[in-house]
């Protein structure tokens, strides 16, 4: 009920039309009226998922040291890093860390937070993303300088890694689209930038299209074996997609773990998308390196 609940908010988010507005306070109700129904038992499991709950992720940074060793981090802009991941202390494993700063305040850098975010001037929550203006170069640096040639300890032994790997040039159309719709929502909006488009006289403005009716015109690399295979599992509860689409770049997160908490809902599909600024093993940067820039 909670996950219906916040699929409906997020609708309405979305888009606030009076009909979702009103799915959105039906589904209110009926909540509140099975909320105190149930309440003893909702907390006895809402005390377990305290105990149960993920520290938030810690990090150690190896690489830029300076900050301005990767492009000015001291103002607007996204960047990579190399850091270590300590979710375990013990055992910190590595990762390459896509961030942007969106503004620099006090002496202090603002840093991007979600993977959606508002666009404040179009009013619509868009992903992230960079073009390929600067992508070059801002990738360019950590190759040269081996960052991609750490390696991350819990992906699979016992598979070949460039079979832990797939990539959209080998899929016919509809596996393509069988794809996308695990890694995309419905009717999600692949090119939101043409709103901010300055159009000359005369010109029309480009139509936007959503990533199923552009699936011609772009490539995408998965990473099949993002997760923990470290532990007896497979890895292959997580993935990691690289998607390439008229000169602009995006890396988003997936996860089969219904309960994850930054996670959103892609109808019809087990997949959520991870709503937090990704982190990828070296291995994935390598291999996403090859896809969208060799």
């Amino acid at each position: 009920m909670k996950e219906e609940l916040r699929s409906l908010l997020e609708n309405y988010l979305d888009k606030p039309s009076e009909s979702n507005l009103k799915l959105l306070n039906d589904s209110v109700g009926s909540y509140t009226s099975y909320w105190i129904e149930n309440i003893d038992s909702i907390r006895d499991l809402d005390k377990e998922k305290i105990t149960t709950k993920k520290k938030k992720s810690l990090y150690r940074r190896k690489y830029p040291v300076q900050k301005d060793s990767n492009r000015d981090l001291n103002g607007e802009g996204w960047y990579i890093a190399l850091q270590e991941r300590l979710d375990d202390p013990d055992n910190p494993f590595w990762v390459i860390s896509f961030r942007e700063n969106r503004s620099y305040v006090k002496g202090r850098n603002v840093n991007r937070r979600f993977y959606y975010q508002l666009n404040s001037m179009t009013g619509v929550q868009e992903y992230w993303r960079f073009d390929e203006d600067w992508a070059l170069d801002t990738w360019l640096g950590p190759v040269k300088a081996g960052w991609f040639d750490y390696d991350d300890y819990r992906r699979p032994k016992d598979i070949k890694l460039d079979d832990q790997f797939l990539h959209s040039k080998d899929l016919d159309r509809d596996q393509k689209i069988s794809y996308l719709k695990d890694m995309v929502f419905k009717d999600e909006i692949a090119n939101p930038w043409v709103d901010e488009e300055i159009i000359d006289a005369g010109l029309q403005r480009r139509e936007k299209q959503t990533f199923i009716e552009a699936v011609d015109d772009l490539e995408f690399c998965i990473d099949l074996y993002a997760g923990d295979a470290s532990k007896g599992g497979d890895g292959k509860d997580w993935r990691k997609v690289f998607i390439v689409y008229n000169g602009y770049y995006t890396i988003r997160g997936l996860t089969l773990d219904q309960n994850y908490s930054m996670s959103k809902i892609i109808e019809g599909s087990d997949w959520r998308i991870d709503n937090s600024m990704q982190d990828i093993s070296p291995q994935t940067a390598r291999k996403f390196w090859e896809c969208g820039f060799i």
